[in-house]
């Protein structure tokens, strides 16, 4: 305990109770654990007991047990200490009277109020150290929520891993927090230091060999704490760390271990780190594990996807790479117009997956090379809607990329398909993606006729802007056409799977 903590009590309360105890046959003040005085009755009692303590050996007024001692002017001096789980008090509670005919169960009633002072200060004491552990584990508990919303995605964001290995060391009190995995070659880590580590690539390459082939070996975590501990003979050889080591088990099999390195001079780990220690492992392992398979999904969803659309093209070969032309160069106009992730996520979905309608449209009213009927070209202008159709049973996929596949036939004015939407009722997906769409229609071969410049594709995409497209989406084409048209050039020679 401290003095503060010994102030922290309601001291008014105490030296009134005391006087009253005690018949107010005398001034009573309380003392400190350092022997000044922290409240009197009032300041001719307290200069008094100033002078008093000034003129006599504290150490013979100052003990750990109740006492009297005659003092200056014909006065007694009544002491009791106030003891709490310290051996030292943490201060007493002082009763001075004329003469000893006037104390009465003085000494008794002090030495009672002394305990009840005690009694509250450990109180306090104890929610102090309650509201730091409350503390402690709100920590913790925020540590392990930032790990699991936040995620793991080791090898495609290593620096945001990092971050989060950084956010570990910080709120554990270690110089280095390292994540050890049995797929890379060297550790993530993140440092909190206290003092410099000179030699940080030989310590993580401690961490990548021996120190994980033990932990992957006896599949347990470990502490090492002491330099005098046995096993520094093979681990950690000549390093002067403070080690907890717990594996990131991925099913039975060990995918990893988590490190935490303290320099000697600080704390050693304990049972409660380790227990922590372990959460975060299980956490991480919880992490990889989700990665992976959001990963397989991601990759499933993209062959789908892919599928999709060469059963489409399968149908017309005429025009194979459309659909990733124009996914490109939706892109580039998204990113032109600032659009946030989700917004250039449903581009890059809707774009690519606009014509997979057309997959339910008859070879030979896809593939004719002739003029189509009026009942042919509406065959043709159901697919927008069969795409929607077909979308709606992916269950991830935006409302934003299903709206985009659905209303990129729609026109500004409001003459197209399926719906006759007209300016701001379409989308803003399906208006950015129907430039796209048009600008590769017309540069792109067709069975009744071959493709046209860059040149005629942008005079004739301008002359259509306001009427069948949205000019400001037109607008941004054309800046970026202005700064660099060669990179629609890029687009087109990438995808270009066309015989040579």
């Amino acid at each position: 305990m401290t003095a503060v903590t010994l102030k922290e009590i309601n001291l008014d309360r105490f030296g009134h109770l005391a006087r009253r105890a005690t018949n107010d046959v005398g001034p009573v003040s309380i003392l400190n654990r350092d022997g000044d005085v922290i409240w009197s009755a009032d300041a001719s009692a307290e200069e008094l007991l100033r002078s008093i303590l000034a003129d006599t050996d504290p150490s013979v007024v100052l003990l750990t047990e109740s006492t009297q001692r005659s003092v200056g002017s014909g006065k007694l001096m009544f002491s009791s200490p106030v003891l709490c789980e310290e051996p030292e008090p943490v201060g007493w509670i002082i009763l001075l009277v004329d003469s000893e005919s006037d104390v009465g169960d003085a000494r008794a009633v002090l030495a009672d109020v002394a305990a009840c002072m005690a009694r509250e200060v450990t109180l306090n004491g104890e929610l102090d150290n309650l509201a730091s552990e409350l503390g402690e584990r709100y920590e913790e508990l925020n540590l392990i929520y930032s790990l699991e919303s936040q995620g793991l995605a080791v090898e495609r964001d290593p620096t945001g891993a990092q971050i989060l290995l950084e956010n570990i060391a910080e709120h554990l009190g270690v110089d280095v927090a390292a994540l050890v995995l049995s797929e890379r070659p060297t550790p993530l880590f993140g440092l909190n230091l206290t003092r410099s580590i000179p030699n940080l690539d030989l310590v993580l390459t401690e961490l990548r060999g021996d120190l994980f082939r033990f932990v992957s070996t006896s599949r347990s975590s470990l502490i090492l704490n002491e330099l005098e501990d046995p096993r520094r003979r093979y681990l950690l050889i000549n390093m002067d760390f403070r080690c907890l080591a717990c594996p990131v088990m991925g099913g039975n099999r060990v995918d990893g271990m988590l490190v935490l390195l303290r320099h000697g001079s600080r704390n050693e780990f304990s049972n409660g780190d380790l227990k922590l220690g372990k959460v975060i492992a299980n956490q991480t392992a919880i992490m990889m594990r989700n990665r992976a398979m959001l990963e397989k999904l991601r990759k499933f969803g993209q062959q789908m996807a892919g599928a999709l659309i060469e059963a489409v093209e399968a149908k017309d070969p005429y025009t194979r790479g459309h659909s990733e032309r124009v996914q490109a160069i939706s892109l580039k106009i998204g990113s032109a117009a600032g659009l946030d992730g989700d917004s250039m996520e449903a581009v890059a979905w809707g774009s690519l997956l606009h014509d997979v309608g057309k997959v339910g449209v008859p070879d030979a009213i896809l593939c004719k090379a002739g003029r189509l009927t009026d009942d042919e070209y509406t065959m043709i202008k159901i697919h927008p809607e069969r795409s929607y159709e077909i979308l709606m049973h992916i269950e991830d996929l935006s409302p934003e990329a299903r709206e985009g596949a659905r209303y990129h036939q729609e026109n500004f004015d409001g003459s197209g398909y399926p719906h006759g939407l007209k300016g701001n009722e379409i989308p803003p997906t399906a208006r950015l993606i129907s430039v796209a769409d048009t600008y590769d229609a017309i540069t792109s071969s067709r069975p009744y006729r071959a493709g046209l410049s860059h040149e005629a594709a942008m005079t004739e995409i301008q002359r259509v802007a306001g009427a069948q497209l949205d000019p400001h989406y037109v607008t941004l084409l054309e800046r970026l056409c202005e700064e660099d048209h060669r990179w629609l050039l890029r687009i087109t020679n990438a995808h270009d799977t066309s015989d040579e």
